[in-house]
């Protein structure tokens, strides 16, 4: 369904706090974009954190994970383009609604490689304890 779907409640319950989520079907052969909605807490002075803030915090959280980019400028929205063909996930598009503390990120993945066959080669290496990327091939 395109509410209250189970990664929606999966996301919902690991961060606890309420996300939405709305994934967008196009005649892509290869990817997934999702429109990704959740709602920020103020800072100490009141004020909702800023795109750029949430961009860095974004950059510097997934800063080690090599199968993670993260576009640091709120106004680089990614594109399907952007992944196909890739081992990673984009995320990226960070805007921020300063009157509600809506957070709207875009996240992507080649559907065919990180969304199926780099993630269970991934998985499998983290399981037996090797390096997570053992087998998957560098990607430009």
């Amino acid at each position: 369904t395109l509410t209250n779907h189970i990664h929606e409640r999966e996301a919902t319950r690991h961060l606890g706090s309420q996300i939405a989520f709305m994934p967008h079907v196009a005649p892509f052969f290869q990817g997934i974009s999702l429109t990704i909605t959740l709602y920020l807490e103020r800072k100490e002075n009141g004020e909702f954190p800023t795109a750029e803030e949430v961009a860095e915090y974004y950059g510097e959280y997934y800063k080690d994970e090599p199968l993670i980019q993260v576009n640091l400028d709120p106004k680089d929205i990614p594109n399907v383009r952007d992944v196909m063909f890739k081992h990673h996930v984009v995320v990226g598009g960070f805007n921020v609604d300063p009157k509600t503390g809506r957070l709207v990120v875009i996240s992507l993945i080649d559907n065919l490689l990180k969304g199926a066959a780099t993630q269970a080669l991934q998985n499998i290496n983290i399981a037996l304890g090797v390096d997570e990327l053992c087998g998957i091939r560098e990607s430009s």
